[in-house]
């Protein structure tokens, strides 16, 4: 597997595109807050019960609008964000520099569909995937190895798109402002896994106490325990 950690100097060079990146940030932080809203929000507290993670892997952090939030929400001590995009992963370091020290913060650029980043077995209290699952070739595969990196007693989310009718998604597609036909054509591959699909990825990955929530008609949050 190939993985590359950012150092802080690497955001130099987006520094003449910094106005149009800006602009952009503005539209992904609008989103993020109609697709993580009080109903997601209370419903990971839910599935994380008492258990309050120090370290969270996020597996597809994107901006790192969500490690943001958890260390916001939770008290978060450490971070570690996984992306593909090493651009995205360049604004997740400025943002979460403003929330951590920079020790504390770790970001990976990596294909998901290779795994996750060799990170120490046992030290992560949550594993984090948001909307990020409908894309992989292997979530199972991956939920696997993400099972060691775990401590005892920790958590792997995963937050999805579930089989819905085409008229639902359509509906939710258009508060995030898409179009009836663009919804229409991500919909077969957004919603390919049911409610039952995903639980059953985490049955299979070797996960106890595996929980499921539903948020509005689309989306569902699904958790199993490392014990």
């Amino acid at each position: 597997m190939q993985t590359t950690s950012l150092d802080a100097t690497e955001m130099d060079n987006a520094n003449d595109r910094r106005h149009d990146v800006t602009v952009d940030m503005g539209r992904v932080v609008a989103s993020f807050k109609k697709r993580y809203g009080s109903t997601f929000w209370h419903g990971l507290t839910h599935l994380i019960g008492d258990h309050r993670p120090q370290v969270v892997l996020d597996l597809g952090c994107g901006h790192g609008l969500f490690l943001e939030a958890a260390v916001r929400r939770h008290g978060v001590r450490t971070v570690h964000g996984v992306d593909v995009d090493a651009e995205r992963l360049r604004w997740a370091r400025e943002r979460l520099h403003r929330a951590l020290p920079p020790e504390c913060v770790h970001l990976h650029l990596v294909d998901l569909n290779t795994g996750p980043p060799p990170l120490p077995p046992k030290t992560v209290g949550l594993a984090f995937s948001g909307l990020v699952f409908h894309e992989l070739r292997d979530p199972t595969g991956l939920l696997r190895a993400v099972l060691p990196l775990l401590s005892t007693g920790g958590t792997c989310v995963t937050y999805d798109y579930v089989s819905c009718s085409p008229e639902a998604f359509v509906s939710d597609m258009a508060a995030l402002g898409v179009s009836p036909k663009k919804a229409l054509q991500r919909h077969p591959r957004m919603c390919r896994h049911s409610l039952e699909d995903l639980e059953g990825m985490y049955h299979s990955a070797g996960y106890d106490h595996v929980t499921a929530i539903m948020v509005g008609h689309t989306r569902a949050l699904v958790a199993g325990r490392k014990t």
